[in-house]
């Protein structure tokens, strides 16, 4: 036998494969969020979402118990998917918000009865969409620097 022969030319590529199958969905977490806000010297107000629910909870100041709880989700029009909650109050109304999946914020309001407790019987409400974009930023007085209170938490 003789001597091995040179290489020869690289062949032309091969058409390419067909596309794989579509893997599976993996599994979908809930959005949780907690707030908190003390809307005077003697009371404390907390939302918490977690499992797709919304609670909000009052309770005295200094703490002498543990909050009075009420489920928000029951409540006419609760956005399904919510993420992301807020609580404040004022002159006995305690508002609380959240945002949709299609990025539009809702928000329902409970009264504040004498026995420091809540009564929260109110539907949900759209308040409006998000902005597709961030508002324009600002600068901090005097620096020319940007001010990071003002921007979207993806800029920051």
């Amino acid at each position: 036998m003789g001597p091995a022969g040179a290489t020869g030319a690289t062949g032309a590529t091969g058409a390419t494969g067909a596309t794989g199958a579509t893997g599976a969905t993996g599994p979908s977490i809930p959005c949780t969020d907690v707030a908190a806000s003390s809307p005077s010297d003697s009371q404390q107000l907390k939302a918490v979402l977690v499992d797709g629910e919304a609670w909000v909870g009052i309770r005295p100041f200094p703490p002498v118990a543990g909050y009075a709880w009420q489920n928000l989700t029951d409540n006419l029009n609760f956005p399904p998917g919510a993420c992301g909650i807020s609580v404040t109050g004022q002159l006995g109304v305690v508002t609380v918000e959240t945002v949709a999946p299609d990025k539009t914020v809702w928000e329902t309001t409970c009264t504040v009865q004498s026995d420091q407790t809540l009564l929260c019987d109110n539907p949900w409400s759209p308040v409006n969409p998000l902005a597709e974009t961030p508002p324009t930023a600002r600068s901090m007085s005097g620096t020319g620097r940007i001010d990071p209170n003002h921007l979207s938490k993806t800029m920051k």
